[in-house]
């Protein structure tokens, strides 16, 4: 036995073949385990991140909302505040009122008295005392200078006059609540909200107005313990991704900077721009930006609209896949091990099972030197491992049953081989028995220069069915006939012989080829057990005036190629294939051939030739070849059908017999005398 190069042994294909698959394997579960470990640590981280954020923005709400609520509880409790004052101040108004009612003090005096001691008073939780008339004249302000004078260019928030909108919703509610800018005596304007009530008696509006600023103040203040409060919280919230937590607000300062964790580089100004878009994005989304040293970290934003603040996250990418890393890097060295041990079994596993194959090896290298036409076994055959029930034992089995097989195989290919030769001489013989059958010598008649003939034959198989035959009934009349018998081989060889004869026979009884085909029709379907047919064109041409009567039975148009006005096609038939029906009547065609024309007879096999794709050869291009052949030597014709049609078909295989049959007229000779 040939020593086998280790590369090419099964063994150690084996062996590779365990190393590539277990090496595959553990690939492609380290790959994707570590892709997987990866994504879910990084959405975990992302989730994390998330509710940090979450939480640090529910937490800002929510001191907001507190703020919001202790502000409106301030201004609640200004309001009652104003209103006890203006309950104290009315009634006071009544008092003096009263004292002119009961004629103590005449009226003029109770309204001095009365603005007198409004002048002195000092509000409760208020800034000052505003008191003006109907026709708007201030009566008490904290700015002598405007006694007496109208209330002028101070509006409300909502741009009206103050003094108006005090009156009219006094008026209509009993009380109004305004806020408005007030410029004191030194020009400094200050935003104030005031509590106006009507005293109708005298015509006044009574304005308790206290300062906007107060409330701010301590709005602010608590803001600045939130913002302290932030300051020192956020820095210590970190994830496993080194996150952090900052603020900005809208435009870009640091509420609250990173923490001291590599993140602080990042938060460029382009990147708070980029946070800020982020922050008024619909949907849950990211922003990439790059760290210290190149790290890929994962930014997250959020928008506080009542303080303007921008909460913004950054997170490392790095650091969320480490834990997946670290997994990954453990589970390879398990897959180092496990891979160390499966190629040690798979060796041992290779070696076993390349002993039996050796055996296999060495019995079917001395097969083909066993002859079995002698009987002859190979000597080893029973060692072969035939006792085994696995692949082996059954590739062992099957090559004993191949031997035996190959005994009687090469036997009976040996009888077939000896039958099928002596079937292919007797159809050779056949084959030689029919051609000799047709004219095949050209020109056939080179004594008469009246006729131009040629013809050809082509078989689909070694015997067709096609005919064709031509000779003289008497000096001045040359018969010619083209036949096409359905079917092929033997059957229709045997069938096309018995016609010519058949016509031959006719022919000497009659001239008339439509008698001659009754004849032959009748003869042909007397005994035919098999309904075989032939198609055929009997004609018979007066070789002195090119006068041509013909009768067709059920066979292809012939074509006329006239020399002085083109081609044509013969037209009608004389009745139904031959041997179909007994008793057929034909009818008689003729037609007159010019000096020059040429008579063409084919069979389907011409028409109805295929090319690969199944595309027929085809009456039209059959006419069109024939438009550029008029003129010509019958071979020439005969020539140029046969070309085009091999052209046409190509590569296909010939499915039917081929055979044409041209017969040229060149005139009458002077010496010819009639028959």
């Amino acid at each position: 036995m040939d020593n086998i190069p280790l590369l090419y042994s099964i063994k150690t294909r084996i062996f590779f073949a365990v190393t590539l698959v277990v090496a595959a394997v553990a690939g492609v579960v380290m790959s994707s385990s570590q892709s997987a470990l990866e994504r879910e640590s990084i959405a975990a981280e992302e989730r994390s991140a998330g509710n940090v954020l979450k939480l640090v923005e529910d937490n800002i709400r929510g001191r907001y909302r507190s703020l919001l609520k202790d502000k409106v509880a301030t201004v609640e409790a200004r309001k009652q505040q104003f209103r006890e004052f203006q309950s104290v101040l009315r009634s006071t108004l009544g008092h003096f009122a009263g004292l002119a009612e009961r004629g103590a003090i005449k009226e003029e005096t109770a309204r001095e008295m009365a603005l007198r001691w409004l002048a002195t008073t000092q509000p409760v939780e208020g800034d000052f005392l505003l008191v003006f008339d109907e026709q708007g004249r201030v009566l008490v302000s904290p700015d002598p200078d405007q006694r007496d004078l109208p209330l002028q260019a101070v509006f409300d928030l909502k741009g009206r006059p103050l003094a108006q909108a005090a009156r009219d919703e006094s008026a209509r509610f009993g009380e109004s609540f305004l806020s408005f800018t007030w410029v004191d005596s030194g020009g400094v304007a200050e935003p104030k909200f005031g509590h106006f009530v009507a005293y109708p008696r005298w015509g006044w509006v009574l304005g308790l107005v206290g300062d906007v600023g107060r409330v701010e103040r301590e709005v602010e203040r608590q803001l600045d313990q939130l913002r302290t409060e932030l300051a020192e919280t956020l820095p210590q919230i970190r994830s496993s991704g080194r996150g952090g937590v900052f603020i900005f607000d809208g435009g870009g300062r640091m509420v609250v900077a990173p923490g001291d964790d590599g993140h602080a580089a990042a938060v460029t100004d382009g990147a708070r721009r980029g946070l800020m878009t982020l922050a008024h994005t619909p949907g849950e989304q990211t922003l990439t930006l790059a760290g210290a040293g190149g790290e890929e970290l994962e930014g997250r934003a959020t928008y506080i609209k009542p303080f303007d603040w921008y909460i913004a996250s950054l997170a490392s990418r790095d650091a969320m896949r480490e834990p997946a890393r670290r997994l990954v890097a453990g589970q390879a060295g398990i897959f180092l091990a496990a891979l160390v041990a499966g190629l040690l079994i798979a060796l041992f596993l290779a070696h076993r099972i390349t002993l039996p194959l050796n055996r296999l090896s060495d019995y079917a290298r001395r097969l083909p030197e066993t002859d079995f036409t002698s009987g002859a076994r190979v000597a080893d055959a029973a060692a072969l491992p035939t006792a085994r029930r696995d692949e082996i034992g059954r590739l062992a089995k099957a090559f004993a049953f191949m031997e035996d097989s190959l005994h009687a195989n090469v036997n009976k290919l040996m009888q077939a081989v000896s039958a099928r030769e002596r079937i292919e001489g007797e159809l050779n013989i056949a084959r030689d028995i029919q051609m000799d059958l047709l004219p095949k010598m050209f020109p056939p008649f080179p004594d008469r220069p009246e006729v131009d003939l040629y013809s050809s034959l082509v078989s689909a198989k070694e015997v067709g069915g096609d005919l064709y035959d031509f000779y003289f009934l008497s000096k001045n009349h040359l018969c010619f006939t083209i036949g096409d018998v359905s079917g092929k081989g033997v059957p229709a060889a045997l069938f096309m012989a018995i016609t010519r004869t058949l016509i031959r026979a006719a022919s000497e009884r009659e001239s008339d080829p439509a008698r001659m085909l009754d004849k032959v029709n009748d003869d042909l379907s007397r005994d035919n057990p098999n309904c075989i047919f032939v198609t055929l064109v009997v004609g018979v041409m007066d070789v002195r005036n090119g006068r041509t009567l013909y009768a067709n039975a059920g066979h292809n148009p012939p074509l006329v190629l006239r020399r002085a006005s083109g081609v044509e096609w013969l037209p009608g038939r004389s009745g139904p294939a031959a041997g179909v029906v007994e008793g057929a009547s034909f009818e008689l065609l003729e037609t007159t051939l010019e000096p020059g024309d040429c008579l063409l007879l084919y069979t389907d096999g011409v028409t109805e030739a295929m090319d690969t794709a199944g595309s027929l050869y085809g009456n039209e291009r059959l006419f069109r070849l024939m438009e550029g052949a008029t003129g010509e030597s019958a071979r020439a014709v005969v020539a140029r059908i046969t070309e085009d049609v091999h052209l046409h078909a190509g590569a296909a295989e010939q499915s039917d017999d081929i055979t044409v049959l041209a017969v040229g007229y060149r005139g009458a000779q002077q010496n010819t005398e009639e028959a």
